[in-house]
């Protein structure tokens, strides 16, 4: 409920009311409890702003604990590997990685138990049809109330069109480059024509 002080001011709390009785078990009164429910729907508010941040991100974000099951799963999650939420949380996160990747696991386990948060690094991931994904990953420890880590937030972001640009980057440079000795190749040999030419005549 909401109590209103004296100067105006409102404040949300919860009420938790239980009768008192006499020694003969009579009814005597009413103990009233009550708490100032300020923060917890401050923090309401932003776990709610959070995790719809988290929802609409064009970036899968995963969570998981220190064992590493999958504990959070948003849309673009689903969408990047092809599992639904229900089918992906509750296990291990081992499904996205291929055999020859595992030791990468074992690395960002030992940085989040130091409490580090590992920097973006680029892999490869597997999804739910087998194909490989090439991703950017960017990983960081989630911490209990009382600051002991209990898992890591995983952002993972699909580069396969940032590396198709760079490939296609790369060509074009490599035919400009081939190009340029190509009009140089060419110049010369006209070059070499006119002077045979003039030497002839």
């Amino acid at each position: 409920m909401v109590v209103v002080s004296r100067n105006g001011v409102r404040t949300a709390i919860e009420v938790q009311a239980a009768l008192t009785y006499n020694d003969d078990d009579t009814a005597r009164g009413l103990a009233i409890l009550m708490r100032d429910m300020t923060q917890a729907q401050q923090a309401k508010v932003e776990a709610n702003r959070l995790a719809a941040i988290v929802e609409s991100s064009h970036d899968a974000i995963i969570g998981k604990t220190l064992d590493g099951r999958i504990t959070s799963w948003n849309a673009a999650a689903e969408s990047l590997f092809g599992y639904t939420a229900d089918e992906a949380i509750g296990q291990p996160i081992q499904m996205l990685i291929p055999e020859d990747r595992q030791h990468e696991e074992m690395r960002i386990l030992a940085s989040l138990i130091r409490g580090d948060r590992v920097p973006e690094f680029e892999t490869v991931r597997r999804a739910r049809d087998g194909r490989l994904v090439p991703v950017a990953l960017t990983i960081s420890p989630i911490r209990d109330a009382e600051g002991r880590i209990a898992g890591a937030s995983k952002i993972v972001r699909d580069i396969t069109q940032r590396n198709l640009a760079e490939l296609a980057r790369k060509k074009y440079e490599r035919l400009e480059a081939e190009n340029r000795q190509i009009q140089e190749a060419t110049r010369m040999k006209s070059q070499f024509l006119a002077n045979m030419s003039h030497e002839l005549r």
